[in-house]
């Protein structure tokens, strides 16, 4: 676990200092295991693309026992959290006016707090995963 954490924060753009100040090894540690990992992954000079990023990403779920579910570039539509986020402006940021940046982040925070309980209802169809697949799709001629 910690060598995909190495790895995941070095493909991020950190630095060796920086990545072993985060998983608490020293910087020796961080290096070999990049090193050993650029020589596991590929030999090329691109050996850091998203590519490698992604296998890292699928060892990793995989090791987990997580599935995962891959969405287009932008795509707030299939992104749950992207739904929640609009609930969340409708129930209390639309046609409010907060006084300070503290009861903006109240206001926030109690809608979120009251998600399980007061707006379960109306929150559930939203939080499903019901994409529209398109070879299901029938299509309207004109």
């Amino acid at each position: 676990m910690r060598r995909f954490e190495i790895l995941w924060l070095h493909a991020c753009g950190k630095f060796v200092p920086e990545v072993a100040s985060l998983v608490q090894q020293n910087d020796d540690t961080v290096r070999s295991v990049i090193k050993n990992s650029k020589k596991t992954v590929s030999n090329s000079s691109r050996s850091w693309t998203p590519n490698v990023c992604h296998k890292l990403v699928e060892e990793l779920a995989k090791e987990l026992e997580i599935t995962l579910q891959f969405l287009p570039g932008y795509s707030p539509n299939l992104n749950l959290i992207e739904r929640l986020w609009k609930f969340v402006k409708k129930k209390c940021l639309c046609n409010v006016c907060y006084e300070t940046f503290d009861e903006f982040t109240s206001g926030i925070n109690d809608c979120l707090s009251r998600v399980e309980t007061d707006y379960k209802a109306e929150l559930e169809p939203l939080m499903k995963p019901n994409f529209q697949n398109p070879k299901k799709a029938s299509l309207l001629a004109l």
